[in-house]
């Protein structure tokens, strides 16, 4: 069917704009933690380090763009001491997170950085749900066609 066809190649675009969103979205926090790196340089010491974690992954049409909190359990003594990455929590139904919240675990030098990372993930964020909901919206389209 010629709609059918349409139909395909509307999905295949909107692919196409997820992977320029997931690489968008990677961009971001590669840009965060080049910022890290530099300012961790500028502030030695331990008690400067970020404990702020930013990781982006995607897994078939989920992005998942998330903040942890890092923080250090066990000792150094014994040798056992190691780091946990604690997810923080986005608010239900929101794009983004509480960004008083993320400035509270932030260092005073990350601050701008960290708010600066989280306006370009929420919209990124944003864009990725309205993709998506296009995309089941297209396939819904797409069944009924077919059903006759």
């Amino acid at each position: 069917m010629k709609g059918e066809n349409a139909l395909n190649k509307a999905i295949e675009h909107l692919q196409v704009a997820l992977d320029e969103l997931e690489a968008r979205a990677k961009d971001v926090a590669d840009r965060y933690w080049n910022g890290v790196y530099e300012k961790e340089k500028q502030h030695p010491g331990w008690e400067n380090r970020s404990d702020l974690s930013l990781r982006v992954r995607r897994k078939g049409n989920a992005l998942m763009a998330e903040w942890r909190n890092i923080r250090w359990v066990g000792s150094k003594a014994k040798g056992n001491r190691r780091a946990i990455a604690d997810y923080i929590k986005r608010p239900d139904g929101e794009y983004g997170y509480n960004v008083a919240k993320l400035r509270n675990l932030a260092k005073d030098w990350e601050k701008p950085l960290v708010e600066k990372t989280e306006a370009e993930m929420k919209e990124v964020r944003r864009r990725w749900r309205h993709i998506t909901k296009a995309i089941k919206l297209i396939k819904v389209v797409h069944d009924l066609e077919t059903k006759g």
